[in-house]
């Protein structure tokens, strides 16, 4: 699945692991700033409804060109994500200049699970990269144990074992 037009432009991929019952889906999303706002919220709606009707898990992360931390648009742009279960990852800037800091591109997803998110702060690019770790549970294999039930020996007999 993939929408290029004058308001959003994307990229997604589906992994599927015949180990794990469940396939992911991983979708980065580009806006362009000069596009219109609602335009972008009604595409990533459609984006969102197909995400949702395949019941599967899903990240999805980019440049949203949307200002998270004090922006009219964030509203509207966070109410269509939180309706179809989605979150973000981090609340932290990660466009900072001298005197503003912005928060427009992160990452989100459906997933409950342990994750740990931040940025990384570089002299590369305006924007900060971010990142997320998924926090695996850790999976033993089950041993055996090996032991002796002495409840029926006797205590004559226990020499004897």
């Amino acid at each position: 699945m993939s929408i290029f037009n004058d308001t959003i432009e994307s990229l997604f991929i589906e992994i599927s692991d015949p180990s794990v019952k469940d396939k992911v889906i991983i979708g980065i999303i580009y806006r362009t700033p000069d596009g219109a706002v609602n335009d972008f919220i009604s595409h990533f709606n459609d984006v969102l409804n197909t995400i949702r009707s395949q019941n599967c898990h899903a990240y999805i992360m980019g440049d949203f060109n949307i200002g998270m931390l004090n922006s009219v648009s964030s509203t509207s742009f966070l109410n269509t994500l939180m309706s179809h279960g989605f979150e973000p990852t981090t609340n932290k800037p990660k466009m900072v200049s001298g005197t503003s800091a912005t928060l427009i591109d992160n990452i989100f997803t459906n997933i409950n699970g342990s994750m740990m998110s931040g940025i990384f702060v570089t002299e590369l690019s305006d924007h900060f990269p971010v990142f997320l770790k998924i926090i695996k549970e850790e999976c033993y294999q089950n041993g055996s144990i090996t032991f002796r039930n002495y409840t029926s020996v006797t205590k004559t007999s226990f020499p004897q074992l």
